[in-house]
């Protein structure tokens, strides 16, 4: 539950960020919203799994997602995707691991996409 409000709290500040830059589309037309925040609480799950648990049970973790067809579930198209790799990574400035674990996690998405 926790990530989740993370994830909710980290696309406010990316929708105002971006709000604020011209010729940007409407995120919440094109449904990214609830894509960068489902993105965003897997990403956040996955990173605290691997600091209780070990880089093994967050690949575990991985690998469950990708058998079940978790990812077929969510709502993001590939622009989704692409603004999760281009856009919305940079604008959390995450420190160096977790942004790694967060790109990760993002890379899973768009390969069962």
């Amino acid at each position: 539950m926790q990530c989740r409000r993370e994830a909710e709290a980290a696309y406010a500040a990316y929708k105002d960020l971006t709000e604020n830059l011209p010729e940007e589309s409407d995120i919440e037309e094109t449904g990214n919203g609830e894509c960068l925040i489902q993105a965003y609480a897997f990403a956040c799950i996955a990173h605290d799994l691997q600091t209780a648990c070990g880089e093994e049970a967050r690949t575990v973790l991985g690998e469950v997602f990708q058998r079940a067809n978790i990812w077929k579930l969510t709502i993001c198209s590939e622009a989704n995707i692409e603004d999760l790799k281009a856009n919305f990574l940079n604008s959390l400035n995450l420190e160096e691991e977790r942004s790694n674990i967060f790109s990760s996690a993002f890379n899973m998405i768009k390969k069962k996409k």
